[in-house]
């Protein structure tokens, strides 16, 4: 179910995009400090200090990953286990060099959100059958961080993804409602969207935009009023066709 394009894998097709501005200007502060923002996840709160320093004593392989020997791992409780996901993915991740800068990142909403952890690491197999293998209990714990921290980090998005967590929406919307400002939660619901094939979405000029022919990970629409409302409505719509099923 992860869908997320790396970097590498698109870096071929970005030059174009940026063909007809002039490579010379520098974005806004205000485009700046979103484009850290989008990359930031989001810690629970779920035996942190416990988790992080378990995290800071491991060892690379011979691959780069970064393991938790499996009796370690056995030992945490069920949080510890969701909060070790989503601050370390045990995976070694090849990742591209950085993407050019955009202009007004702010103001837009983007095909595709950020990986978690930048895609430098991944999580390992045994995170992903956690994750998918406890699906409605990783989904709580999903909700109640958000509704802690009102915020949906890169991580969490990416967890949201991986489970196709249809029922995350109205807490998304919630959230995205604060302040509108991380337009990233509407970028998740359009991919849901999209993979679930709501037709209302597939049939729009913002899904032909963002994911036609010549789609690819920076493709974007403006973060206009008309398309967030259009984009909420779209995906309550979805999660109360999921609902009722």
């Amino acid at each position: 179910m992860r869908k997320l394009l790396t970097l590498c894998l698109i870096a071929v097709a970005v030059p174009s995009l940026f063909a007809q501005e002039d490579m010379s200007a520098q974005p806004s502060k205000a485009s700046q400090k979103y484009a850290e923002f989008r990359h930031q996840d989001v810690e629970p709160t779920y035996g942190l200090a416990k988790v992080k320093a378990m995290v800071k004593r491991l060892k690379e392989d011979k691959d780069m990953n970064r393991y938790l020997p499996d009796k370690d791992y056995a030992a945490l409780s069920f949080e510890e286990k969701f909060t070790f996901a989503m601050i370390h993915g045990e995976d070694f991740s090849q990742n591209c060099d950085a993407m050019p800068a955009i202009m007004d990142e702010h103001k837009k909403i983007f095909s595709f959100f950020p990986s978690a952890f930048d895609d430098e690491v991944a999580w390992s197999q045994r995170q992903r059958d956690f994750l998918k293998g406890n699906r409605a209990k990783v989904i709580a714990l999903i909700k109640d961080t958000i509704l802690t921290k009102k915020r949906v980090g890169s991580n969490l998005k990416s967890a949201i993804l991986e489970l196709n967590a249809v029922e995350t929406i109205p807490v998304l919307v919630t959230t995205y409602n604060r302040d509108r400002k991380d337009h990233d939660i509407l970028t998740l619901m359009m991919v849901l969207m999209k993979e679930n094939k709501f037709p209302a979405f597939l049939k729009s000029s913002t899904y032909r935009r963002l994911y036609g022919d010549e789609d690819n990970y920076m493709s974007f629409v403006m973060a206009t009023p008309a398309i967030q409302r259009e984009t909420i409505n779209w995906a309550t719509s979805l999660y109360k066709s999921k609902r009722l099923r």
